[in-house]
């Protein structure tokens, strides 16, 4: 019995708002990535980053690939997941490889864009997204033609629009 409720009363801890953020796992990017990217997305060579990007002091996951399959043409497909508040959240992004689009890429996805993260200072971040306490690290999708993107993810936007595109 004395099992049993502590069981409970860890488990109310740990899923209790306001508690420290636990780490995305792999299992949970991959989840993600197939809910946001369908059913293709294993048949891809896909970047794997992890690193905070809530600044919650928990690990958040960041996966990208070169997507050969979507009609609107060549495009880059970025997925993010963090946890909010205990629960699994993500979005995703595509950058296409042409001039159609403000946010498009250069070069024809061979080699691959190399995925990074960077981290800038509190300052640089304010400026750059506009956002005060803008968590200073972004995600950057560089093909070495274009200048390189930044994503910075921006809690409370849209809940389709987390991922907010810096270019420089």
């Amino acid at each position: 019995m004395r099992v049993v409720c502590l069981a409970l009363v860890l488990f109310g801890a740990l899923t209790a708002p306001g508690v420290r953020a636990q780490d995305v796992s792999d299992g949970e990017l991959a989840s993600e990535m197939r809910f946001q990217g369908g059913e293709n997305v294993f048949h891809y060579e896909w970047q794997r980053l992890t690193g905070d990007l809530t600044c919650d002091g928990a690990a958040d996951k960041v996966a990208g690939y070169v997507d050969l399959d979507n009609p609107e043409g060549l495009s880059f497909f970025l997925t993010v997941v963090t946890r909010s508040e205990g629960h699994l959240t993500s979005d995703a992004m595509i950058a296409f490889f042409d001039d159609r689009h403000d946010d498009g890429l250069c070069g024809e996805g061979k080699p691959p864009p190399v995925l990074s993260l960077e981290r800038f200072t509190d300052e640089e971040a304010r400026i750059l997204t506009g956002v005060e306490n803008a968590c200073p690290l972004a995600i950057r999708i560089d093909d070495g033609l274009c200048p390189a993107h930044r994503y910075f993810w921006i809690a409370g936007r849209d809940r389709d629009d987390r991922l907010l595109l810096v270019k420089n």
